[in-house]
């Protein structure tokens, strides 16, 4: 299985390999769950946008923002991030605008898998 980074793959697969201690097949477990994961926390802060809620909108991004860190889905988390800095700075103009970028990386971490 080959896990070197493909600067173009949504998920560093080296770095998470490395943060399961070299375990491959843990690494794939885990972007498995996160690939199931991405869609729903997705969902969430789609819906917390739709309805205005910051709150609701600031936990989901935070809650997508550390999912994605945790399995090295750098720009998903970074994306995330900006979006519950702005639901915490009450900007929804600026949430709205960096949803579209974080609904094409969550397309990408859905389909993602390690190459071979």
């Amino acid at each position: 299985m080959n896990t070197k980074t493909n600067p173009a793959a949504p998920v560093d697969s080296e770095q998470l390999v490395q943060r399961c201690n070299g375990k491959v097949q843990l690494a794939m477990r885990m972007l498995e769950m996160f690939r199931e994961d991405v869609v729903r926390q997705f969902s969430d802060i789609r819906n917390a946008v739709d309805q205005n809620d910051l709150e609701a909108l600031a936990r989901a991004a935070h809650a997508m923002k550390g999912t994605a860190s945790m399995v090295s889905a750098n720009e998903t988390s970074q994306l995330a991030a900006e979006i519950e800095v702005a639901a915490k700075g009450s900007d929804l103009e600026q949430a709205r605008a960096t949803l579209e970028s974080l609904s094409q990386q969550v397309e990408l971490c859905a389909r993602y898998k390690f190459s071979n």
